[in-house]
């Protein structure tokens, strides 16, 4: 369950969603959201009730996920609004096949069909994409702890592994299938000598 202090933090960054900002561009954003909302970009393009709707989606998701960076509620923020939309479009299908079956040759009918099905395809494809990032995230995380508890206290350097570092894909990788306290070593030697190279550029 998401604390209180969760709760705001998540409404903060769902309303520092951005979209257009030239005056043109609102306008012409703001008459898609409109008609159907599939094709907005942010949540201030929709009514309030309807950022309302937003909102709650996004804190019951947010209890399941908990996103711990902020890299994973990047990637947090793009999954909720992109579930969010796939909901209405859903919606917005069900709506468009009942009047296409009622009335077989309306080319309108079966072209707005045609078009929410496209919409529905690119956000099912913009969730998933998300999703799997976030994951990735996850774990790179849990190895960057571990690796960082290995290079601290088993090793005594004074590396920091970045929360965001690929850990995870680094120590699966063919370079690095050996004990996971030589993948701390081989790790705190490489963050080593990235930190100098910064060091002597700065």
């Amino acid at each position: 369950m998401a604390t209180q202090q969760q709760i705001i933090a998540n409404r903060e960054n769902a309303q520092a969603s951005t979209g257009p900002v030239t005056p043109a561009g609102k306008f012409t954003v703001s008459k898609n959201a409109m008609r159907h909302g599939l094709t907005a970009t942010s949540i201030d393009q929709f009514p309030a009730h309807i950022q309302d709707q937003f909102l709650d989606f996004r804190e019951t998701l947010a209890a399941d996920f908990n996103p711990g960076s902020t890299h994973e509620n990047l990637l947090f923020e793009q999954y909720a609004f992109a579930q969010f939309l796939l909901v209405r479009a859903q919606a917005v299908h069900a709506t468009a096949l009942e009047q296409t079956l009622a009335n077989p040759g309306d080319n309108h009918a079966f072209n707005q069909l045609s078009r929410v099905q496209r919409y529905i395809r690119g956000l099912e494809r913009s969730a998933v994409q998300a999703l799997a990032l976030l994951h990735q995230s996850y774990a790179d995380r849990c190895a960057a702890v571990d690796v960082q508890d290995l290079v601290t206290h088993t090793h005594n350097s004074p590396v920091v592994i970045p929360a965001a570092a690929p850990m995870s894909r680094l120590l699966n990788s063919a370079n690095f299938q050996t004990s996971t306290k030589d993948s701390a070593l081989r790790i705190t030697y490489v963050e080593q000598g990235r930190l100098s190279r910064e060091s002597r550029l700065s």
